[in-house]
Formats: structure tokens, C-alpha cells, sequence
């Protein structure tokens, strides 16, 4: 589901798929990386991921700012759109997910991109608002630099799914 505010107001288009990254999602990145989407495209996702909602988060779409993939792709965090769109089908099975330990009722998700790279978090902002539509909204999609951060969410408590077929052990 790929969903552009217009002046009129948001219009969606909607196409299934069994994962996250349907054709839909996958060219709206594509336009937003080469410079063909507007400023405020929104790619729109039908669902949370299971590990969320077996957290307790309520079912709802989940959302990705054309900002949020512009900046994944920045010299700041340097993926590639192969890279953002790991990242975002990795959240149907992650390596491990988080309590945010800055923002309530947020996530953070340890994903994996299939490269031997830096490992790459995807942060989500659950029980927020895109109109009136109650989403859980992609807030970021970057490599983390320091595997210490990740052993210190889990030292602070703040793990709460463990792959241990993904996570090697």
C-alpha cells in the first residue's frame, strides 16, 4: 500500500503481498531515492510486524516518510535500496527486538540485511497518527556502527525477542 498526501487529501493504492515489500512499496522507494517522489510520500505498509504484535502493540498499518528512506541512503547511514528494502522485509522475521530506551512506546529491530555489513536497526514508533488513521510509524532505518549499543540494550533490559537461529548461537 503506497499512500501520497495530495492537496485533496491522502489517497492509498493498495496491492497484497506476502511480505512487507510488495511491487508497490518496493517502486515508491525506488521514486523516493531517485528523486520522483514528492516530499510528502508516505510508503504504507498493511501491517505491524509478529514480533510486535506478539508484544501487545495493536494491529495497525505501519508507515515509512519519504524522509526516512532519503535519509537511510544519505551519506549519514550510506545504504543502498537493496540495503533499506533488507531492512524493511527483515522486520517480518528480525534478529532481535528492543524497548526503545529513549522514546516510549517505541521498538527497535536488529535485522538482517544479508550482507556481512554493519548490523542495521530499524526503529518503530508505535500509537501514532497519519491523518486520522491510527499507524505504527518507521522512524528509522540505519547501520549501527557500535555493537556496544546492542549489547547495552540487552545489559539495560531492554530485549524483548531473541532469534537464536538468526542471532547464531
Amino acid at each position: 500500500q503506497v499512500r501520497t498526501e495530495a492537496a485533496e487529501g491522502p489517497r492509498f493504492s493498495i496491492e497484497e503481498s506476502k511480505g512487507y515489500l510488495g511491487p508497490a512499496q518496493s517502486a515508491a522507494i525506488d521514486d523516493i531515492l531517485a528523486g520522483k517522489a514528492t516530499r510528502n510520500t508516505v510508503v504504507a505498509f498493511p501491517k505491524i510486524p509478529p514480533v510486535l504484535e506478539a508484544l501487545g502493540v495493536k494491529r495497525t498499518p505501519m508507515a515509512a516518510s519519504q524522509s526516512v528512506i532519503w535519509k537511510a541512503n544519505s551519506d549519514k547511514h550510506g545504504m543502498t535500496a537493496d540495503q533499506i528494502k533488507a531492512a524493511i522485509e527483515g522486520l517480518a522475521d528480525p534478529v532481535m527486538a528492543f524497548d526503545s530506551l529513549t522514546s516510549s512506546d517505541s521498538y527497535v529491530f536488529l535485522v538482517d540485511v544479508g550482507t556481512e555489513a554493519r548490523p542495521v536497526v530499524v526503529a518503530i514508533h508505535t500509537n501514532e497518527k497519519l491523518g486520522h488513521t491510527e499507524i505504527s510509524r518507521i522512524a528509522s532505518i540505519h547501520p549501527r556502527d557500535n555493537a556496544g549499543n546492542i549489547t547495552n540494550w540487552i545489559r539495560e533490559g531492554a530485549l524483548r525477542y531473541f532469534n537464536k537461529r538468526k542471532a547464531g548461537t
